[in-house]
C-alpha cells in the first residue's frame, strides 16, 4: 500500500495543488528559484484552504503562483540580489552639477543604478553583472541604457 493511498482526500488535493504551483513556477521563474514560489503560494493559499477549501481550485492556487512570481521578477525580492554592494560605490556629491547628477542617480530603479555603476563606474561587463544580480544580460544593458538616458536628460537641461 503506497503512502498516498493512506492519505486524506485533502491531503491529496492540497499535494495537487502544490505540485502544480511547483511546475508552474519552474516554468516561470526557472529551477532556483520555483521551491520558494511555491512555499510562498502555499503560506498565501492554506488560510483560505483551511478555511473553505472548496475556494481553492488549482485555478486559484496558479493564478497566486503567477502573481507570486510576477512579484519576484520585477520587484527585485531575490535573495541574491543583496549580494550587490550599494554603499560602496555612491560617491560623495561635490559641487552643483555633481549633487543633480546624484539627485537622478538617487531616483532611479535600483536595478538601473546597479547595472549603470556595476558597467560603467566598476567596469564589469553585463554578462558579469547580470551573473552577480541573477538577471539576463539584455536586462542589465536596457537598465543601464535607461540610467544613462536618464543622466542625458540632466545634461540636455542644464543646456538649455
Amino acid at each position: 500500500m503506497s503512502a498516498e493511498s493512506n492519505s486524506t482526500p485533502e491531503c491529496r488535493a492540497l499535494t495537487a495543488a502544490r505540485d502544480a504551483a511547483l511546475n508552474y513556477a519552474r516554468r516561470l521563474v526557472g529551477q532556483s528559484d520555483c521551491e520558494d514560489v511555491a512555499q510562498e503560494v502555499m503560506l498565501r493559499v492554506l488560510p483560505l484552504w483551511q478555511s473553505d477549501p472548496t475556494r481553492c481550485s488549482i485555478s486559484y492556487v496558479l493564478s497566486i503562483t503567477h502573481n507570486v512570481a510576477m512579484n519576484l521578477l520585477t520587484c527585485g525580492d531575490r535573495k541574491r540580489r543583496s549580494e550587490v554592494p550599494t554603499q560602496e560605490v555612491a560617491a560623495k556629491p561635490c559641487g552643483p552639477v555633481a549633487s543633480e547628477v546624484a539627485e537622478v542617480a538617487a531616483g532611479l530603479q535600483p536595478a538601473a543604478y546597479h547595472a549603470l555603476v556595476l558597467t560603467e563606474v566598476k567596469g564589469l561587463s553585463d554578462e558579469q553583472v547580470a551573473k552577480s544580480l541573477n538577471v539576463s544580460r539584455s536586462l542589465v544593458g536596457a537598465k543601464r541604457r535607461a540610467a544613462i538616458d536618464a543622466l542625458r536628460g540632466l545634461s540636455q537641461d542644464a543646456v538649455a
